[in-house]
């Protein structure tokens, strides 16, 4: 097999690729991410709001962001149309964590929701329950059933069906949609679209696969049950970039967001033809990034460094959303404040992390970015509990539980064995308040891949941001927010369990 390099031109560009990629350069240098330069004339109230969120998609491996590859041609071009923050990150890198943040604008410990169950309490008040309230139409869609309970609000939900397959699943995602935006079309309406595609176990369509790589590689390697699974002996074997299963395993990873891209372009082109582009406010983010070795491992969910963190987020609104660059740093916590802005809905009663990113101006919004300091979190019991702090470009991290690469493979395997039954046991439970096994800091202007941990070196910079962390912990534990109990995996049927399996939770 002949694998195309990871930095290179892979196929002469469509012309409108090209385009866009030079609107998105001009939008840079006409908007250099001030606040100054970034104003709305009025607020979008009276507009439908499409929020769609890519799952596991890692903003540097989409061309807006400086990805070589032809990944995603469509989203570039609204990318280019359209406000693109080009410093957003996650609170959190698992699923359910971070919806749960961007539906209660609350950060993982300070609303409780924790872990592989994570789900908004019912005591606050969710993003859909604002809308509902305000007379929007809900639609919740998603091709993944690891969402379940995290509806609340929406009244319309729809998960496609446990049998279908995982990758190649966005066009019927799509297909769903258009069918549901016909019948609310007149009214005004919130969708949330939730792509699983490009998370694991990366099976793209044949024909994406061959826009980056001349055949098929012959022994592709599963991403969960070869591995993750074997990654260590793997890596003695020199997997890693330049190896060919390495790359065949990118390679298929950047076919799925090839695959979401084309599934978006699909809906675009219905929800023109039905009208519906004119006032409507798209969204286009992601819950976390993946990780490919450049911290030893692969997948998310395990640590809280910049490639699992890092997402697109871009606002596309022609019209009313003015197409520029934002270098501003901003984060998830920040959707539910920032969206409720927008769309003049009301907040009382929300204790909310984030900050609105528009504040009023003498006529309209004017962007504004946080104030405060971004603050992740990751607290699975069975795999990693880890938070992390920015602030002035340094970045900490303290992990109360912590698997080394070389641990992950064995003990987690015991873990899940003991979750599922499969073993005698209990998952041991660690303190989401104890003191960390592990720490970490890395100033992230000069060392933006955090090769170099300088805790040690600058000990007062370490103990200003544990001191952020240590705040942060102590108004949720003034909260009542404590350590969940040890959460019993809910009665499944052999489809399910063989389903979580697929998607590498088990």
């Amino acid at each position: 097999m002949q694998v195309k390099p990871l930095c290179g031109c892979l196929r002469r560009p469509r012309i409108g690729w090209v385009i866009a990629l030079l609107g998105a350069c001009a939008g840079a240098l006409t908007a250099s991410g001030q606040t100054s330069d970034v104003v709305l004339p009025e607020t979008l109230q009276g507009y439908n709001l499409i929020f769609i969120n890519i799952d596991a998609l890692r903003a540097d491996h989409l061309g807006c962001y400086g990805y070589k590859r032809n990944t995603s041609p469509f989203i570039d071009s609204l990318a280019a149309e359209g406000l693109l923050f080009e410093q957003a990150r996650s609170n959190s890198t698992y699923t359910r964590e971070s919806v749960s943040v961007l539906f209660s604008g609350m950060l993982p410990c300070s609303s409780g929701a924790m872990g592989w169950y994570a789900q908004v309490p019912e005591t606050v008040p969710t993003l859909a329950e604002r809308f509902s309230a305000a007379g929007y139409e809900t639609v919740f869609l998603s091709n993944t059933a690891v969402l379940a309970g995290l509806t609340r609000g929406f009244k319309t939900a729809h998960h496609l069906p446990l049998h279908w397959m995982l990758s190649t699943e966005g066009p019927k995602l799509t297909a769903i949609a258009m069918e549901h935006a016909k019948k609310i079309r007149n009214r005004p309406f919130f969708m949330y679209l939730h792509y699983f595609d490009p998370h694991g176990p990366y099976e793209p369509p044949d024909d994406l696969y061959l826009r980056f790589a001349d055949t098929f590689y012959p022994n592709p390697l599963h991403i969960f049950d070869d591995i993750r699974a074997d990654l260590n002996q793997l890596r003695k074997e020199g997997f890693g970039p330049g190896d060919p299963r390495f790359e065949d395993t990118v390679i298929r990873y950047d076919a799925e967001i090839a695959d979401s891209d084309r599934s978006i372009e699909l809906l675009f082109h219905a929800l023109r033809a039905y009208g519906m582009l004119e006032k409507t406010l798209v969204v286009i983010a992601s819950d976390h990034g993946e990780e490919f070795l450049d911290h030893d491992w692969v997948e998310h969910g395990w640590t809280l460094h910049e490639e699992v963190l890092r997402v697109p987020l871009i606002f596309w609104a022609p019209g009313k959303m003015p197409a520029a660059r934002v270098k501003a740093s901003v984060s998830v916590v920040d959707y539910y404040p920032t969206i409720a802005r927008l769309f003049g809905l009301p907040t009382e009663g929300s204790a909310l992390d984030g900050e609105a990113l528009f504040g009023p101006a003498d006529s309209g919004l004017r962007l504004t970015p946080p104030s405060r300091p971004y603050v992740a979190e990751l607290m699975l019991q069975e795999r990693a509990m880890t938070r992390s702090v920015i602030v002035d470009g340094w970045k900490y991290l303290a992990a109360r539980k912590r698997f080394t690469p070389a641990e992950r493979p064995n003990e987690v395997r015991q873990l899940e064995e003991v979750q599922l039954g499969l073993q005698a046991g209990t998952i041991p439970m660690t303190d989401v308040w104890g003191p960390p096994v592990y720490e970490e800091l890395y100033y992230l202007p000069d060392d933006p891949r955090e090769t170099r941990n300088v805790l040690d070196e600058q000990g007062a910079v370490r103990d200003k941001l544990r001191a952020i962390l240590e705040k942060h912990e102590k108004t949720c534990r003034e909260r009542g927010i404590e350590t969940p109990p040890r959460q019993e995996v809910p009665a499944l049927s052999p489809e399910e369990i063989e389903l979580l399996h697929c998607m590498g939770y088990f």
